[in-house]
């Protein structure tokens, strides 16, 4: 124990003059304002990607998805039958495949809202 506070002791930092403490510690304090707004909008500019780019990829999925599977093409090349099959097949699930899409989506959209921020 005393040679923590031998250390202190030992390291105190100089006082400055009377009059410029309180000059220093607004300074000081003035910075650290700026830093936490500096902070602050660079957390809500990422976050406005994030939900851009999220709203960016859900929408197209959902486009594309919704165009393979509703306008299903017989493909002209051999030996893409398991492609042919596989349109076949999910074009008698797009209601469903549709309706999940939009439910992730809602899902996702709530969680990035509701979720905490971090500190």
């Amino acid at each position: 124990m005393n040679d923590i506070e031998q250390i202190l002791r030992d390291n105190k930092p100089m006082e400055p003059a009377e009059g410029n403490f309180m000059i220093e510690v607004n300074a000081r304090l003035t910075a650290v304002e700026e830093i936490k707004r500096a902070v602050a909008a660079e957390r809500r500019h990422s976050r406005s990607r994030m939900l851009a780019a999220l709203a960016a990829g859900v929408a197209l999925g959902g486009i594309i998805t919704a165009l393979v599977l509703l306008h299903p093409a017989a493909p002209a090349l051999p030996g893409t039958e398991f492609i042919a099959k596989l349109s076949l097949f999910l074009h008698g699930w797009a209601r469903y495949i549709i309706m999940l899409l939009i439910a992730g989506g809602a899902i996702t959209l709530g969680l990035a809202f509701v979720s905490p921020r971090r500190r």
